[in-house]
């Protein structure tokens, strides 16, 4: 299997997530076989609610881990992590313990604890994969990192403008909707007050 086909297998589990914030999937290959997968979410057997007051819960286990997890049974040195957010720092250190060589993401973590630093100081070959079928581009050398650094903080940055731009205008035209109605309404009280009069 491709690099891409494996990507969209992982993105296929993280439809499995109950998480309302982020659903992420991870996939595990070794010897070009998938040996394990896992999604984000609550511990087995516990109500799989993943946040509370539009915040996650602190014990979501993620999608790496559970895989991790998942392939308790497999030697994992060597293997490959293709995961559809890249890894926070505290799941980057459990795939630097596991012996994992190479993560595959879609997605770059906009958290305070973004893993990728983390695993390229300890030798991790990370690839950032698109979705539009496209060659994987390879971070390993820290000027190319820079430019996607870039282009993931100005594409954020534009589709979070382009979010707000909509609801400032979803918002303004429903105030002058009910601007129109209040307009009717004063005018309506208006002609009756002046019909009436004596």
């Amino acid at each position: 299997m491709t690099d891409n086909t494996l990507m969209n297998i992982a993105h296929i589990v993280a439809k499995e997530s109950k998480c309302i914030r982020a659903k992420v999937g991870a996939v595990i290959v070794k010897n070009k076989r998938i040996i394990a997968t896992g999604y984000n979410g609550t511990p087995s057997g516990t109500d799989n609610c993943c946040e509370e007051n539009n915040v996650t819960k602190p014990e979501v286990i993620h999608a790496e881990i559970n895989a991790i997890l998942n392939a308790t049974t497999h030697d994992l040195q060597g293997a490959q992590l293709y995961v559809t957010m890249s890894p926070c720092t505290v799941c980057a250190a459990h795939i630097v313990q596991k012996g994992i060589t190479t993560v595959y993401y879609s997605k770059r973590y906009t958290g305070n604890h973004d893993g990728i630093p983390y695993l390229k100081r300890h030798n991790v070959l990370c690839i950032f994969l698109s979705q539009s079928n496209l060659e994987p581009i390879m971070f390993n050398n820290p000027k190319r990192n820079n430019k996607f650094d870039d282009f993931d903080e100005r594409f954020d940055s534009t589709f979070n403008k382009i979010k707000n731009t909509q609801l400032a205008l979803g918002i303004f035209w429903a105030l002058v909707g009910m601007a129109k109605i209040l307009a009717i309404i004063y005018i309506a009280y208006l002609v009756y007050n002046y019909a009436t009069m004596p």
